[in-house]
């Protein structure tokens, strides 16, 4: 057998495989080209959610705020220490730590920085 003929073969069961996948998707009722289309509006829908609420929670503050919850609890923890120029703004109730919404969204804005340049004598 040439390495033509194998080729032919394998380029027609990969079609075949690729039909079967296509058909099954289909039959199981999921519309294949809907799919990022599906995860960007459930997205909008829990940032619906989260923008309607007065306080958020840690996995709720990592999506509004991109990032992941360790970096949000890292955040937290540099607070709680008092190690950081610019602490998040959190709350503790009783060992639940939410978010002020509108506080956190501030925060999180990038803040004009005027950097003041000297000007010297040579």
């Amino acid at each position: 057998m040439k390495n033509q003929d194998i080729l032919l073969i394998l380029d027609e069961r990969i079609t075949e495989i690729a039909r079967a996948i296509v058909h099954e998707a289909i039959g199981n009722g999921i519309a294949l080209a809907q799919l990022p289309d599906d995860r960007s509006a459930k997205l909008r829908e829990q940032l619906a959610f989260i923008k309607a609420k007065e306080h958020v929670t840690v996995k709720e503050a990592a999506l509004l705020l991109s990032c992941s919850e360790s970096h949000i609890r890292k955040l937290v923890m540099l607070a709680r220490k008092g190690k950081t120029r610019r602490p998040v703004p959190y709350v503790d109730m009783e060992g639940v730590t939410i978010f002020p919404r509108e506080s956190l969204l501030d925060w999180a804005s990038p803040t004009s920085q005027v950097q003041v340049v000297k000007y010297e004598a040579a």
